[in-house]
């Protein structure tokens, strides 16, 4: 691969997205309740 910075980015990216998809997920199911 690359190197390990770029590496460690692209993981810090997909679990800000991972988050962020998971605290919308939440926030509908809590509009639903």
């Amino acid at each position: 691969f690359a190197d390990q910075g770029a590496l460690r980015e692209i993981l810090t990216a997909f679990n800000n997205l991972r988050v962020q998809l998971v605290d919308s997920l939440n926030q509908l199911t809590a509009d639903e309740a």
